[in-house]
């Protein structure tokens, strides 16, 4: 493929100094305007995000101190208006004598309750906490850490954190900061707890009075633990929203079991949920989630339009849960929401199949709990997640009403910008597309596989037009590689500026910054899924992976997409086209570094 140079006139030092990011800054949203790009958000799962130093206790939480500037950095790089955390719910366990084992898949979690892992045990040395716990302590749980603490900036250990008897230091952590706080009582503090107890919804006390009687724990311990989790997701949420950033959370299609324990009469005895997959000819063509399928008999009683008259005992539990949501988002992502729609049951012996059609019944239910929460019901707030072999029903009954989740990682399924507005008929901003999610491979490994080359360079060339001929970069580091790993940038390249070449898009966090690890192996038990971190110095590591061609460089992204939609504002190309040449250089990794490295340029 033939890459045609771009005049250069460097208006920018490397890396960006804080004078050159606001006009940076300025021409990237004259971009995005002309794009026409309305939203682009960040999956972030907790434990993907860095830790401050000297306070790494081999966890991120997005409600840490830490997370505040990163997030920040995340919106200065990539303009994001909205955060879609991954589910934050309680990670499942289940007890062996006196052993507890951790699912540490966060879609395994809990619908009512939030993760003890969610809290950010550095908040809790600040005044508002009633300084619960001392910074000493805090650091001392780094300085400490038994393990490589270099392996620990790029994994999580939950062992560590967590235990297997309630003993990780998380849990010795918070002990100390509610044996303090009994201590203590601080005024405001105390108040708020009492507040959060009394208002406790008949659901979340069930769940926190069943992990009572499972962890040896005390009621009033776990409530406090939940008091504090919540406390820190509505002060993440509010600091959000006051940037502009929308927060979503994601809701599970599935239950955990302490839910199925709590509510046997909305579940079916030996009935599973799952999917058809004829890949999976070990299971029967079916993908066992092992999830009790819900009791869909006891939804309730709607009219012939779908409108609930009433509903019964399973219709309770899905609004509640709803409901829960929204109290602590402002949208919900759906997880596999086809099954709401065409149910995909199968039992012990791995028989089943789909079980009937429910028609818009959940969606009524959605819509009535957003109402009652909000005061409102918009379709936008509640992007379904509608793939794979039983989607069909489900997507035609939302197509260009909800938006639609997708995945450029399946794009010769037609799972790509032009073939879902051309041959899919979705309208521009009724989908929401990224490179790849949690459970596809990253958009490195995905550029080493020359079939996946193969199949998606045809649909990049028909998507990106004549932005084709302009992947490559004029730096000394992209010329100075082989032809096969410019072949492997190119490919990263135009992925990236394909999902800008429409409405609404997302990343991951792995494939921002240009990593091999995957989030999740889907299907497979692998000790490295659900790990993957982004280490403590992730500005110096970002703009590092840059300048070796790796995670996604913005300025060139727009600059591609905008080539492939026949722009005709030469300046602006222009100026995109030298900002993303500047990342492709060695230099000054850091704002800060830019920074000084301005001032010494003025001295001399």
């Amino acid at each position: 493929m033939k890459i045609k140079p771009v005049r250069q006139s460097f208006a920018f030092t490397r890396a960006f100094s804080t004078k050159e990011r606001k006009t940076l800054d300025k021409i990237q949203n004259m971009a995005r305007q002309e794009l026409g790009i309305t939203e682009t958000s960040a999956i972030i799962f907790d434990f993907n995000v860095p830790s401050l130093y000297g306070k790494n206790y081999a966890i991120g939480t997005l409600n840490s101190k830490s997370a505040a500037d990163f997030i920040k950095f995340l919106n200065d790089v990539s303009s994001i208006s909205k955060v879609q955390a991954a589910p934050q719910g309680d990670l499942q366990y289940s007890k062996d004598k006196e052993k507890i084992h951790y699912t540490i898949s966060p879609y395994s979690g809990t619908s009512f309750t939030l993760g003890i892992h969610t809290i950010a045990l550095d908040k809790l040395c600040d005044k508002e906490y009633g300084e619960l716990l001392d910074e000493n302590y805090v650091e001392s749980l780094d300085e400490n850490y038994p393990y490589s603490k270099q392996n620990r900036e790029y994994k999580t250990d939950y062992d560590y954190v967590l235990g297997n008897q309630c003993d990780g230091i998380l849990y010795d952590a918070m002990h100390l900061a509610y044996n303090n706080f009994n201590q203590t009582k601080p005024p405001q503090l105390a108040q708020e707890f009492e507040q959060f107890k009394n208002n406790l919804s008949e659901y979340t006390r069930k769940d926190i009075e069943y992990d009572a009687d499972n962890l040896g724990e005390s009621l009033d311990f776990l409530e406090f633990c939940q008091f504090i989790a919540t406390k820190q997701h509505m002060e993440t949420k509010e600091k959000l929203n006051k940037q502009g950033i929308k927060y979503f959370g994601d809701c599970l299609v599935c239950f955990s079991q302490k839910e199925v324990d709590n509510y046997p009469e909305c579940f079916k005895s030996d009935s599973f949920m799952g999917g058809e997959d004829p890949g999976c000819s070990e299971t029967n063509n079916i993908q066992p989630w092992g999830s009790p399928s819900l009791n869909y008999d006891r939804l309730g009683s709607f009219d012939e339009d779908g409108n609930i008259i009433e509903l019964d005992e399973t219709g309770k539990l899905l609004y509640n849960k709803f409901k829960y949501f929204l109290t602590l988002y402002d949208g919900i992502r759906f997880d596999a929401f086809w099954q709401y729609v065409t149910p995909f049951e199968y039992n012990s012996k791995l028989q089943g199949g789909y079980s009937g059609n429910l028609g818009n019944k959940i969606l009524k239910i959605i819509e009535k709990a957003s109402v009652d929460t909000k005061g409102y019901f918009s379709p936008d707030d509640f992007p379904l997640e509608i793939v794979g072999f039983g989607a069909g029903p489900a997507r035609d009954l939302t197509k260009n009403i909800y938006s639609h989740i997708y995945s450029t990682a399946y794009a010769e399924f037609n799972e790509n910008p032009a073939d879902l507005k051309d041959n899919m008929g979705y309208q521009d901003g009724k989908f929401l597309i990224g490179m790849a999610n949690h459970d596809n491979d990253t958009i490195i490994n995905m550029s080493k596989d020359i079939n996946k080359r193969n199949a998606h360079c045809p649909i990049l060339k028909k998507a990106l037009k004549q932005g084709i001929e302009y992947l490559g970069y004029n730096s000394e580091n992209y010329t100075n590689q082989s032809d096969n790993e410019r072949q492997e940038q190119d490919f990263r390249t135009a992925k990236a500026a394909e999902i800008f070449t429409t409405k609404k898009q997302y990343f991951t966090l792995t494939d921002l910054f240009g990593m091999s690890e995957k989030i999740n192996t889907s299907g497979k038990v692998n000790d490295s899924n659900w790990k993957v971190r982004i280490p403590t110095d992730y500005e110096r590591f970002y703009y590092t992976q840059l300048s070796k061609g790796f995670g996604i460089n913005f300025p060139k992204s727009y600059e591609i997409a905008l080539r492939a939609k026949g722009s005709n504002n030469s300046y602006l190309i222009q100026k995109l086209h030298e900002a993303s040449e500047i990342l492709e250089q060695n230099g000054p990794m850091t704002q800060q570094e830019a920074d000084e490295a301005n001032k010494l340029d003025l001295v001399c």
